[in-house]
């Protein structure tokens, strides 16, 4: 029956008191697939941190909202299309975009930036550069052609993604906050109005798809992978922008995953009412469509809203203008109810909403005593100059300029801080607010330890905000694990959430939106589990942001550690020696809450501070006069410390006038002074010099070669 188990078909036989026909089953197959109904995760996401006086909108809805003030909202969200992009790069990368970005138009907010977190196997691997290339040139394609910039993004690389590359979206958009649009439906006899695009076969099955292993059979699926239409969804974004503006619905929502079903059955749960649907009216690419691919097509572009019948003149007056088509195919009821009929009155599908829950517990997690090998290389006698070259030259961390000079980074003219520098800044329209941007994984160190890999993710991500003069105001998450039903795979996901909410909680940063993506693995294993973290934060005056870069010779740098001193997984472990083990840092929670307590004094005192992070302080260091004419002496450190990865670790230059006062206010966190800022070429490290020339041409160049 439909691609329903046989035990998931018991259950909705006892439910309806009857076998469900196939329209039916179907329905019941996508809403309780791992990527609609969050099955296995559901239990442990219901636990997150999301507090906060500037919610609006929180987990649940299309896409997290929060109030900047000023009369604005901000509205931003995370997805993955992981499966898709693995058979069909190109469009599977480019509806990936245009779906992030229907989350937040369908908000009434107007989508002002999106950035690409990717994983994907080695370079060295034809296979692996093929999907990289097509998912850029899918990311580059849709987000150039609809207007919205592309402001950042991760791409790491490692073997376990090479089968099942990871391909996660993250859109941000800003509104009025009284034009804000839930996804709520209410009111018996509103209409049920359909826009954009027309109804075709693509895509049909896709949230089942996007819920089930990777195997050769996957290759079969190819038309579960939707297309991508840019320009029309740009038509659809300008009308939806003017139906909030004018308060013309009464809820709305994009058809994403599982299409129609989705959009019409959340609406109705969440206003606690039903939706009935006459399936011929629905508009259609070719005449032979059947009743079960209208309802599980995710064909793109298309739009779902609840309309008074008073205000339907006004709402399609502004569709026409806009070149957008549209039909009513249904109306609001009071029955909670999913009632689907064809064109001379026959009942298609009937489904109280209640039955429609999924509510079967899943599996306890079963914590494993899982004997992992934790030894981290010997860094300690390797020599600074040739690591710090082959550093600069390795995919985990040269330049990917290749990558963001393909995205239109600048379209709005509100981009402050483009891509490749780090955080990235936009303005906020008519203030003079702005709102900084980051992407974080730690994949390696949520493999070794989830709990404080989870913890150490969220951290990282507010301290470069903080450092920026920026307060992190909010965090949508894509959570990225292989096969729940193996109680590793499971364990790992709710720890490394565990570690996410707790963090997020003791930072009084808000988990307001995210999705997960499992059954990430293939016949060779499963993907490192990627917590990935975006983060968003808010300075009220553009004029007070602090940047990564060095200001002047002769400042002195200071080292401050919060975390403690265990020898984590690095960059320079795997490139040396294929290594990529160690232990997770922990953070001293207490140092962290005095370091931000003191922050809006310690910050007028700095002239540039920067992370410590992939690289650990030589990449810190090196970034810091990489576009100017300076360049730093470090006078005596272990070549183990240099290239260390610390979980919390911050860079400082102070100007030698206030290096008394610096020191003063951060004497308990033991700031250590580690060398100085120089002017010119040179980069000198215990007595040993380097050509700065020679390491940026290392850095910028060597990723794009592998295209050339």
């Amino acid at each position: 029956m439909g691609i329903l188990s046989a035990n998931d078909l018991k259950i909705v036989t006892e439910r309806l008191k009857r076998k469900p026909n196939s329209v039916e089953a179907g329905i019941f197959s996508v809403m309780w697939s791992e990527h609609c109904s969050y099955r296995t995760s559901r239990p442990f996401l219901s636990k997150i941190f999301t507090d906060s006086p500037r919610k609006l909108a929180g987990p649940g809805e299309n896409a997290g909202a929060l109030d900047i003030g000023d009369g604005y909202f901000v509205a931003f969200k995370m997805e993955s299309h992981n499966h898709p992009s693995a058979i069909e790069p190109y469009q599977g990368a480019a509806t990936g975009i245009g779906g992030i970005l229907r989350d937040i138009f369908t908000m009434g907010a107007r989508p002002v930036a999106s950035t690409d977190p990717l994983r994907f196997g080695h370079m060295n691997d034809p296979h692996s550069r093929h999907l990289l290339e097509e998912v850029v040139r899918g990311v580059s394609d849709y987000g150039n052609s609809v207007g919205v910039p592309t402001l950042c993004g991760e791409t790491q690389f490692d073997d376990s993604y090479g089968i099942n590359c990871l391909v996660n979206v993250f859109a941000l958009g800003i509104g009025r906050t009284d034009e804000i649009i839930k996804g709520r439906a209410s009111g018996t006899g509103n209409l049920v109005l359909y826009f954009g695009s027309k109804t075709g076969r693509d895509g049909v099955d896709g949230a089942f798809f996007a819920s089930d292993e990777l195997t050769e059979e996957s290759k079969k699926n190819r038309p579960s992978v939707q297309i991508a239409n840019p320009f029309q969804e740009k038509k659809v974004i300008e009308a939806c922008m003017e139906i909030a503006r004018k308060h013309l619905v009464v809820a709305m929502q994009d058809m994403g995953a599982a299409g129609l079903t989705s959009s019409s059955v959340e609406m109705a749960e969440r206003g606690n009412v039903g939706i009935s649907m006459d399936l011929s009216k629905v508009p259609l690419r070719q005449n032979d469509v059947t009743h079960y691919e209208m309802m599980l097509s995710e064909t793109q572009e298309r739009m779902l809203a609840i309309v008074e019948p008073g205000r339907l003149k006004e709402i399609t007056a502004v569709l026409k203008r806009h070149e957008v088509d549209w039909a009513v195919i249904g109306e609001v009821i009071d029955e909670p109810a999913l009632k689907l009929f064809d064109g001379d009155g026959e009942s298609v599908a009937v489904i109280p909403l209640e039955s429609l829950q999924y509510d079967v517990p899943p599996a306890g997690t079963k914590r494993e005593k899982r004997d992992l090998e934790t030894s981290q290389a010997d860094l300690s006698q390797i020599s600074v100059p040739s690591v710090f070259k082959k550093l600069m030259a390795s995919d985990l961390i040269n330049s990917k300029h290749w990558i963001y000079e393909q995205y239109d980074s600048r379209v709005g003219a509100d981009t402050v801080r483009p891509p490749g520098n780090g955080f990235s800044v936009l303005r906020v329209m008519k203030t003079k607010k702005a709102l900084s941007i980051t992407n974080l994984g730690l994949e390696d160190w949520v493999q070794i330890e989830p709990y404080n890999g989870g913890f150490n993710t969220v951290v990282r991500s507010a301290l470069e905000h903080y450092l920026g003069g920026f307060t992190p105001i909010g965090i949508t998450d894509c959570l990225n694990y292989g096969n729940p039903e193996k109680p590793h795979i499971l364990e790992q996901f709710a720890a490394s959430v565990r570690g996410m909410s707790d963090a997020a909680e003791l930072l009084s940063v808000p988990i307001i939106s995210g999705n997960v993506s499992l059954y990430n693995e293939n016949e060779k294993g499963a993907v490192k589990p990627l917590l990935q973290v975006g983060m968003v934060g808010l300075i009220e005056d553009i004029e007070d942001i602090s940047y990564p870069e060095f200001q002047k010779s002769g400042s002195r740098l200071y080292l401050l550690e919060l975390s403690d001193g265990v020898n984590s997984p690095t960059v320079a472990s795997k490139v040396l020696f294929d290594n990529d083990q160690g232990a997770v840092p922990r953070i001293d929670q207490n140092a962290l809450k005095e370091f931000i307590s003191n922050m809006e004094k310690i910050l007028p005192l700095v002239s540039s501070a920067r992370m410590i992070s992939r690289g650990g302080l030589a990449l810190a260091l090196f970034k810091m006069c990489l576009d100017n004419g300076l360049a730093f002496e470090i006078p005596k450190m272990e070549s183990g410390d240099l290239f260390k990865e610390y979980g919390a670790a911050m860079l400082f230059e102070i100007d030698p006038s206030l290096e008394k006062k610096f020191l003063s206010l951060t004497a308990t966190l033991s700031p250590k002074h580690i060398g100085s800022v120089t002017v010119g070429d040179d980069i000198i490290i215990n007595g040993e010099k380097m050509k700065k020339t020679e390491l940026i041409e290392l850095y910028s160049d060597s990723f794009g070669r592998n295209f050339l």
